[in-house]
């Protein structure tokens, strides 16, 4: 179903269905020289390793032995190395991972993911030698995605100090709620929006904001409401 919603408007015809004859995992290199990095699960055992993989992992979450931060990465390789689909694996595998209640961070671990393709696929690589025969080392790639989801946070952590410790101006705080805003807001719009900021202080912005000509009125008497002049609009 997963899979079936990625490729949902692409008109592909294997949307939602496991892949019908192998594939391999390959990256070029800077040259353009494509080269076969490894050779997932032959097509045929594909629905029983699925089955099993899910079975596995439920029992291990069940069992509460291994934390799960620790099985999310275990269970994306193994995802990987059966590979089921003919396309959009890694996606699905980062879809599997982040469906996991402590791990939202999407776009930061897409982009950092992308950011070291290579040593993704070199983890990848050497963590699913051997992986047919259940003597696969998770080692490297459980380093590799923990390092990944913590870099996430800790991203998230420096952006998320940075919005809360700058100190805005009741002005700019009354800016940045109509940039937000679709349509002009009231004066009792932005009292509920920013009810932390006295009226009269609202009052003092906006009359400081027209003399500036960053916002215009809209309306009039209790009908008035307030938006940016287009050029201020970020």
């Amino acid at each position: 179903m997963l899979h079936k919603n990625l490729y949902n408007y692409s008109g592909k015809s294997y949307k939602g269905k496991f892949k019908s004859g192998d594939n391999y995992i390959t990256e070029k290199d800077l040259d353009g020289i494509e080269r076969v990095r490894f050779v997932p699960a032959p097509a045929y055992l594909t629905s029983d390793l699925i089955e099993e993989l899910y079975y596995q992992y439920n029992q291990a979450i069940q069992k509460a032995e291994i934390d799960p931060l620790l099985l999310i990465p275990c269970f994306a390789l193994d995802f990987l190395s059966i590979h089921p689909f003919s396309e959009g694996n890694g996606r699905m595998s980062r879809v599997l991972t982040l469906l996991y209640k402590q791990v939202w961070l999407s776009s930061s671990i897409e982009m950092l993911i992308e950011e070291s393709k290579q040593t993704y696929y070199e983890a990848l690589q050497a963590s699913s030698v051997g992986w047919l025969e259940n003597e696969q080392d998770y080692t490297p790639f459980v380093r590799y995605l923990v390092g990944i989801i913590s870099r996430a946070y800790e991203n998230f952590s420096e952006r998320f100090e940075i919005i809360i410790n700058r100190e805005l101006t009741p002005a700019e705080r009354v800016v940045e709620e109509l940039e937000k805003s679709f349509e002009p807001l009231s004066r009792a719009d932005l009292e509920n929006l920013l009810p932390d900021i006295s009226q009269r202080t609202i009052e003092r912005a906006l009359a400081e904001l027209q003399t500036e000509n960053k916002i215009q009125k809209v309306g009039q008497g209790r009908s008035t409401k307030y938006q940016l002049i287009n050029e201020f609009k970020s």
